[in-house]
């Protein structure tokens, strides 16, 4: 992935750098990217290729042992329960008493071979069943299906590569296109590895005005501080609208759910953005607009945090020393952490903070009804 110069961009990203309110801090990045690879690039999607594959291939192995099993348990099943059925809707003839009756007539012995009292009639078929076992066999059956669809639906969730939110998977777009977001993560995190990243761990936005009426929430406050007022954030889209086409944009969003060492996976961007061991992430959003047929995305990625400073009263140092500290957050170390310290493309400082942590749910305020700018007639 290589990043494109954006003037626009450059300038809306600068505003969204150490942005305050109050002792609240707010900083951003919007970043173009082309899709087009080359290079290491394509090395790295290879790979990537490679390994989807064959963890296609596995899940595939699972998916049919885990169906075999499920149909030779509901067909044991059915003819138990079927069994079941015909004993009680056949209730037991009773026994008649032997009576030997004399008697001077003989009936003639048929002649030939003679049909046997099977349950078959004079037509050949096959008797049809009372009503009410019908109905209870119907019944059973009509259960034994939705048992079975429910079981199905059931094995294809607990598969990421069969239900996943990019899509289908054995479509290579769709690989192509969970490879593109990975590496658009690694061009904007050069810090980070995210090639672990699974295909459950994006979201899909619906549209890309659920995004917009996001981002206008959360920095509406923002936008009434700026020089341009109630402009910002129509001036902003407009930005993004020329890069990107927002109308022919798939939009989509990177939120890993939590884990039990991992209680904020996306730590790594308050780290990133914010930069300071101070810094109490309150929230943070991240969008990729991604127009293919323009082969660019657009990475939108934003967070707020509350700075902190905390007095070290350790002996030695007199009333007015202190230092910054992050007293709740550790490194969980989710993505992978790439130690080395990078410049950042923006103002040249060097990136060596540790992770922070903050608090994200993507539908907090997702269908709040904030009306959006206009953007050329969307």
């Amino acid at each position: 992935m290589k990043f494109l110069e954006d003037d626009r961009l450059a300038q809306l990203t600068a505003q969204l750098t150490e942005a305050t309110i109050c002792e609240r801090v707010i900083n951003g990045r919007i970043e173009a990217f082309t899709m087009k690879r080359a290079g290491t690039d394509k090395k790295y999607a290879h790979a990537l290729g490679e390994k989807y594959q064959n963890e296609i291939m596995a899940e595939e192995t699972d998916f049919k042992r885990m169906q075999r099993t499920r149909s030779t348990s509901i067909g044991s099943d059915t003819e138990i329960s079927m069994q079941h059925l015909r004993k009680i809707s056949s209730p037991p003839s009773p026994k008649a008493k032997k009576v030997r009756i004399q008697s001077k007539f003989q009936p003639p012995k048929p002649q030939g071979r003679q049909r046997s009292n099977s349950a078959s009639l004079s037509d050949g078929s096959s008797p049809k069943l009372p009503s009410a076992m019908r109905s209870m066999s119907d019944s059973f059956r009509a259960r034994s299906g939705s048992l079975s669809e429910t079981m199905d639906a059931n094995i294809v969730t607990n598969f990421p590569y069969s239900n996943s939110p990019l899509g289908d998977f054995h479509d290579s777009s769709t690989q192509r296109l969970m490879t593109d977001l990975i590496l658009t993560l690694n061009a904007s995190f050069p810090d980070y590895d995210f090639s672990s990243t699974r295909p459950a761990h994006f979201s899909h936005i619906p549209s890309a005005q659920v995004a917009m009426n996001r981002v206008n929430e959360r920095l509406s406050e923002l936008a009434a501080c700026t020089p341009q007022g109630d402009m910002f954030l129509p001036q902003l889209w407009n930005a993004i609208d020329e890069s990107i086409n927002l109308k022919e944009c798939e939009v989509y969003s990177y939120v890993p759910p939590n884990r039990d060492d991992d209680d904020d996976p996306l730590s790594f961007l308050a780290d990133s953005l914010d930069g300071t061991d101070s810094a109490m992430p309150l929230w943070t959003l991240n969008f990729f607009f991604v127009n293919k047929s323009l082969k660019r995305i657009v990475l939108f990625t934003c967070v707020q945090t509350m700075r902190t400073e905390v007095v070290n009263a350790d002996e030695g140092q007199g009333d007015d020393d202190f230092v910054l500290k992050d007293p709740v957050m550790e490194d969980f170390g989710s993505p992978g952490r790439i130690v080395r310290s990078g410049i950042s493309r923006f103002d040249g400082s060097v990136d060596e903070e540790d992770e922070g942590g903050l608090d994200y749910d993507m539908e907090d305020g997702m269908n709040q009804a904030v009306e959006p700018p206009s953007i050329n007639g969307m």
